[in-house]
């Protein structure tokens, strides 16, 4: 008997604290490489202070293990991680949100827009019927079942601004009111808002071409009136504690308001019907990072964007969800047998519905200070898109080497080519094979990766640059292990760190472990290098903005014969990133003719 889609949950492991002293073992090793031999010392003595008998750490080690046998928690980590995400308070687009844009399906082509967003909506609500019904299988990997928890936020789920910290709105979250009932969607388009019922009150599914008609209303609607509704979306851009403010704003001038935001933080997911037609790959990428700002609600789950010309991707806001669950909606979507004889003999009474705030004067500015703090983070952000066309992933698998070993080393390879040194570089791993599992944190310069990219910079012997590469992968390969199966570092020390936060007092440790305010805690912490890998299935591109000022973006999506990279840096780094894309094509062909001649 086929288990339903819930069914594992309880019978997934809990995801494991590792031992003090290997966390603190295994700190050392992998922050070595990005300190000088001074600083290193220096955080050498305080990681022994901290972990040693009665020590700090050994205190905060007590109180984790316990925090984590409570009954109330089926994961030691989750509320830490999720306050990580929620006390953000930069605005989500660009530095939060993620864009994934789908491959073209070729029996698209013929359609206008608003028939594919038809179509699309079709299928993503195929998903969400799957889901509902328990019917959609479980993830693997190889045996292993996965938790299958992020898919309960994916549908009707809302991140709402609040001071210092957000929270989230979902059938699933102590702040439901009602959302589980939800039978809509909302729709933009030209910075107007629609709500769309895409559920008969019986629970059925409307057919597309109930949706197509009134998706083509919408259009209409907006063309044929001059509306002076203004764009209030644009105030999702806002840094949080901003958009809190204006939130309550619009709560506090008129009842009818509180109302509409109930009505669009409770849609099942936003539709962005965006009148641009972005051919170059990185206008593209642009339009699906961030657009205009004026069509988009930055705090849902995910929003489908699609332009006039058919490009169509998926811009989701992290906290909630990672980015194998908006891969699998993606895989589905492009394997869905999509019905192209439209009937002609619908006969519906439509179900749109204007949704208009009312704005005083405050909130009228907030508008116009929204959008200007918009354009300046639109202007000081880059992108650079890499389509390496030469091989993918099928070649390099004929290589005896892990198709991302390869593509990260290139990275580091990239970043010595330009840099003349190598910088702290992060992949997240997932952790779903733990019940409510997520990511942890792959720290991928290591000791090998550092001799393999200094030797063959030296045109020295080829076999010996061969042994360090593979000496550099199998490490590589061993931290993505290890990070998989929790026994990474940053997830642990989070942990300790929010032991002090809670306990710290009642354990007489009266002031933050030195280990947390060290250099190599902030070295190791600071994602120089942002760096991402997902499912190509469905997925033709996906990228961000960078993590640091001071730092790059890079998303890769690795086909069977191409990979497709999406570099992102600060204004200022542009002609840096534009370097590094060069080096990293350099170095993707460089680590391949090593390879193949040896």
């Amino acid at each position: 008997m086929t288990n339903k889609t819930f069914d594992l949950q309880k019978a997934l492991p809990s995801l494991p604290i590792p031992d003090l002293d290997n966390t603190c073992e295994k700190f050392l090793t992998w922050v070595n490489p990005m300190l000088n031999e001074e600083d290193f010392k220096q955080t050498r003595q305080i990681v022994d202070d901290f972990r040693r008998e009665g020590g700090d750490g050994q205190k905060l080690q007590q109180k984790l293990l316990a925090w984590a046998e409570k009954e109330d928690v089926s994961n030691w980590l989750e509320s830490f991680w999720s306050d990580t995400y929620l006390s953000y308070r930069k605005p989500l687009c660009i530095n939060n949100n993620v864009f994934y844009l789908f491959d073209d399906i070729p029996e698209f082509k013929s359609l206008t827009s608003i028939e594919q967003a038809a179509l699309y909506i079709n299928s993503i609500l195929k998903f969400k019927k799957l889901i509902d019904s328990e019917q959609l299988e479980i993830d693997m990997e190889r045996d292993t079942p996965l938790c299958m928890n992020q898919y309960r936020k994916l549908f009707a789920a809302t991140r709402i601004p609040q001071k210092s910290t957000d929270t989230t709105r979902s059938p699933f979250s102590e702040q439901d009111t009602g959302s589980g009932d939800a039978k809509h969607i909302v729709v933009f388009y030209k910075g107007q808002i629609f709500k769309l019922n895409v559920i008969s009150q019986t629970g059925g599914m409307r057919v597309q071409e109930e949706i197509l008609k009134d998706l083509q209303l919408i259009v209409d609607t907006v063309e044929n009136n001059n509306s002076n509704q203004k764009p209030i979306g644009i105030l999702t851009t806002l840094p949080r504690d901003e958009w809190a403010n204006a939130r309550n704003l619009l709560i506090e001038a008129h009842p009818q308001n509180s109302s509409m935001l109930d009505i669009i933080e409770t849609a099942l997911f936003s539709v962005c019907m965006d009148d641009a037609l972005p051919e170059d790959l990185t206008e593209i990428a642009r339009t699906m990072m961030h657009g205009n700002g004026l069509n988009r609600w930055f705090d849902k789950s995910f929003q489908l964007i699609i332009c006039k010309n058919g490009k169509t991707g998926i811009n989701s806001e992290h906290s909630g969800l990672d980015g194998s669950v908006i891969g699998r909606l993606l895989k589905f979507i492009a394997n869905d047998r999509h019905n192209l004889e439209w009937r002609q003999d619908i006969n519906i009474d439509n179900q749109i519905t204007s949704l208009r705030f009312q704005l005083n004067k405050e909130l009228e500015e907030f508008i116009v200070h929204a959008k200007k703090l918009f354009d300046s983070a639109v202007e000081n952000t880059h992108v650079n898109i890499l389509q390496f066309k030469n091989f993918g992933k099928s070649e390099i698998k004929t290589m005896r080497i892990s198709p991302d070993a390869f593509v990260q080393l290139s990275i580091q390879l990239a970043q010595y080519k330009f840099f003349k040194r190598c910088f702290n570089t992060y992949e997240p791993v997932m952790t779903r094979k733990f019940l409510h599992g997520r990511t942890e944190a792959v720290r991928t310069m290591t000791e090998a990766s550092i001799a393999f990219v200094k030797n063959i910079s030296l045109d020295s012997d080829d076999s010996h640059s061969v042994k360090l590469l593979r000496e550099a992968a199998k490490e590589h390969i061993s931290r993505l292990a290890d990070c998989k199966s929790g026994m990474g570092i940053q997830r642990h020390m989070l942990g300790l760190i929010n032991m002090y936060k809670l306990f710290g007092k009642d354990l007489n440790i009266n002031s933050m472990p030195e280990i947390f305010t060290d250099t190599g805690w902030a070295t190791i912490t600071h994602d120089t290098f942002s760096t991402s890998t997902s499912d190509a299935a469905g997925l033709a591109m996906a990228g961000y903005g960078p993590v640091v000022d001071d730092g790059f973006g890079i998303r890769y999506v690795t086909k069977n014969d191409f990979i497709m990279f999406c570099l992102s840096s600060r204004s200022k780094n542009k002609d840096q990133l534009k370097a590094i894309s060069k080096c990293l094509n350099e170095s993707l062909l460089e680590i391949s003719s090593l390879l193949k001649n040896k």
